[in-house]
């Protein structure tokens, strides 16, 4: 698989003497130019564009992600505190939205008080946590429900990193998908993408609301009116040209250079 990371060499001639060592050290020229294209491609498509904390949790950047991207998306508490500490104050709002595949029934109060949108990797898990997210309304969280779906479409170049492969755990198979299972769901999420660049999200490739609308008969209760969809294409992030991991348990030193 061809890696989408950006330039080995970006660096050659960059003066380490300006900056303290260990650090992390990020191009803010080309990081504004990435979410540049973030922006346009959220802008003429008439989307909202999260960045994923996965792939790129600088939090000293935040505020510059924030002046383009309208909120991140993260895959559990620890995530979304990151998020509600630094990128929650961003210039279009700072939406959260937490995914993860195995909730710790503890951590999900705290979830859902951080996030604007939590998804559920299965109908199954939702129900198991109805008490809470209704103990949580209760207490004046505000935030909308998803659900995970498996498109039953693979685009995934590596087997073992496709989500949408057989047996895959990863989101409720979309031809399994009754009435039932959306009560209560707000939006549905997918992931099918890993380092692929663009060419799979045209048109032309695959449309994901066929999948759903042939899987949905027509029923435009259960797809058509919901107000959420989103689509996570893996490594879509204003990280690609240098990305950088942390957590809130291990921050070090970070550096910014314009």
């Amino acid at each position: 698989m061809e890696t989408r990371a950006g330039d080995p060499g970006a660096f050659a001639t960059f003066d380490l003497s300006r900056v303290d060592s260990p650090a992390f050290v990020v191009d803010a020229a080309k990081l504004r130019a990435n979410l540049a294209v973030l922006t346009d491609i959220r802008d003429r498509a008439g989307i909202k564009m999260l960045s994923a904390l996965k792939a790129f949790s600088m939090w000293r950047v935040a505020p510059l992600v924030g002046e383009y991207l309208d909120g991140v998306c993260t895959s559990g508490l620890w995530e979304a505190l990151l998020a509600a500490e630094h990128y929650a104050s961003g210039v279009r709002g700072g939406e959260i939205a937490t995914y993860c595949a195995a909730y710790k029934g503890e951590d999900l109060p705290e979830i859902c008080r951080l996030s604007d949108h939590v998804i559920f990797n299965s109908p199954g898990q939702l129900a198991r946590f109805v008490p809470q997210i209704a103990l949580a309304r209760a207490g004046g969280a505000a935030f909308d429900i998803g659900l995970r779906i498996n498109p039953l479409h693979a685009e995934g170049e590596v087997p073992r990193y496709d989500p949408c492969a057989p047996h895959s755990r990863l989101g409720f198979p979309v031809d399994q998908l009754t009435d039932e299972h959306m009560e209560g769901v707000d939006g549905l999420h997918f992931h099918t993408l890993c380092e692929q660049d663009f060419a799979p999200l045209h048109p032309d490739r695959h449309d994901p609301r066929h999948a759903l609308e042939r899987h949905a008969a027509g029923d435009h209760r259960r797809l058509g009116d919901l107000p959420h969809a989103r689509r996570d294409r893996g490594a879509l992030s204003p990280g690609d040209t240098g990305r950088a991991r942390e957590s809130p348990r291990r921050r070090g030193p970070q550096r910014t250079i314009s």
